[in-house]
């Protein structure tokens, strides 16, 4: 079995990079406007193995000098606000990452790829 990769967040805390890009999957299902293919969450909450395969095409992590940095790729529904979503995808993502981790992301960059009809 392969060795889970991890990140070192300070001193203290090292953290998966499962987690990383969990945390801030979990913070996208709630941005209106945003589709991510592929990734369904169940009513209970759960990541199922194959959508975290499918986040991980969205969610990527750059460790940096400065702190976390993230890259969103992300799909809009049509309609919807590319500017308005996009700043809120990284609200999201940021809030979710000090809430969970407690240490404020260095920079997300959102990829808007595609629209969704």
């Amino acid at each position: 079995m392969a060795e889970a990769k991890v990140v070192q967040i300070d001193d203290l805390v090292t953290i998966s990079e499962n987690a990383l890009v969990m945390i801030a999957g979990i913070a996208l299902k709630d941005v209106e406007g945003v589709f991510l293919k592929g990734v369904n969450f169940e009513e209970n909450k759960s990541i199922e193995k194959q959508a975290l395969k499918n986040l991980r095409k969205c969610v990527a992590f750059i460790p940096h000098e400065k702190g976390i940095k993230f890259e969103i790729s992300i799909s809009i529904i049509y309609g919807a606000n590319i500017e308005e979503t996009s700043k809120n995808v990284q609200t999201a993502v940021f809030e979710a990452i000090e809430r969970n981790i407690g240490v404020v992301p260095y920079k997300v960059n959102v990829i808007v790829n595609g629209i969704e009809f």
